[in-house]
């Protein structure tokens, strides 16, 4: 991330990476959203300030990790784990719909994680 943004001419005086991991590795469709100093942004996976749900990315299916699964609401440990193992064992998902496949996910959980995923 912090390449990315030297290669993007750096940040403004009034940028503030305080609440951005710069160590993030970059994934395609990647959003990126640096606050002005003193900017308060609310991150809707966390309830916490930091960056927005819009301006985070959304998470790819098939390269998330399991801590990553972890940090979306209604997702815990084992939940992410059986993600994982089933895109292991059954190669790519083609969609996020995919994900009413594996085990103990159906409809309406579906629903409230879609928005963290690319479509």
């Amino acid at each position: 991330m912090q390449d990315a943004i030297k290669r993007a001419g750096g940040l403004t005086p009034h940028g503030d990476t305080r609440n951005v991991n710069l160590a993030q590795k970059l994934t395609d469709g990647l959003m990126l959203y640096i606050p002005k100093k003193g900017e308060t942004v609310t991150n809707a996976l966390s309830g916490h300030e930091g960056v927005s749900e819009n301006a985070k990315a959304k998470l790819d299916i098939n390269q998330v990790s399991v801590t990553e699964l972890q940090e979306i609401p209604g997702i815990g440990p084992k939940r992410a784990a059986d993600i994982i193992s089933f895109r292991e064992t059954n190669g790519p998902f083609k969609s996020i719909d995919d994900l009413t496949q594996v085990s103990g996910f159906g409809l309406k959980t579906l629903q409230k994680i879609r928005p963290y995923f690319l479509s």
